[in-house]
């Protein structure tokens, strides 16, 4: 890197089937600007930090995809990366071929390294069609649709697994998460203290 405080970043788009995007991190604001398949996007100097990314299509600002991006915890200081999105966003449509992602390579060479989607679900019973939770990113509230959570509680964990909200789940399957800070973090959903499954998701 230019800085040995930062870690600079090199984006190319190589999902043949994404939209055009824009890249924000929460907390750091707008990486890139409605880069399309082919393009390089870059040179990035950023303060390393653990990022979550927020993927939109350029087109419209919804958010399609989010990654945790974990430069500090990786101890990636000083280095120069670069950040490949590769796969298709419809597999079924491309001969069922590999999910969209996000790789990165770096200086030291090797396997490309695949960072996590913010958007997880551990369980069959999250793996419904239906179920959604939503919206993610989101600022004040975060909704449950698809599942029926009566008498269910929620515990919300930040990126360190500490505990920052229990609560039990309201007849608006709704969760009140105005008091976070922005970041990621994972709601863990409980039924007669039996853990059903978690999700994570993105303040803004």
């Amino acid at each position: 890197a230019s800085n040995s405080t930062n870690t600079d970043v090199l984006v190319h788009h190589g999902s043949t089937d994404a939209p055009c995007v824009d890249v924000d991190a929460v907390g750091a604001g707008n990486l890139v600007n409605n880069a399309c398949f082919g393009d390089y996007a870059g040179y990035l100097e950023l303060p390393t930090d653990d990022y979550t990314l927020v993927i939109r299509d350029s087109t419209g600002g919804a958010a399609v995809a989010a990654f945790d991006a974990p430069l500090a915890t990786l101890t990636l200081e000083g280095e120069a990366l670069v950040v490949v999105a590769s796969g298709f966003f419809n597999p079924a449509n491309n001969s069922d071929g590999a999910a969209f992602g996000l790789y990165v390579a770096t200086a030291g060479g090797g396997e490309l390294l695949e960072l996590p989607s913010a958007s997880t679900a551990s369980t069959p019973k999250f793996n419904n069609e239906n179920f959604v939770l939503y919206p993610n990113p989101a600022q004040n509230t975060i909704k449950i649709k698809g599942l029926d959570t009566r008498g269910m509680d929620a515990q919300i964990l930040d990126i360190t697994g500490r505990v920052v909200v229990e609560t039990s789940i309201n007849d608006l399957n709704s969760i009140d998460i105005s008091s976070l800070r922005p970041g990621a973090y994972q709601v863990i959903l409980t039924e007669n203290a039996q853990t059903l499954g978690n999700i994570k998701f993105i303040k803004l």
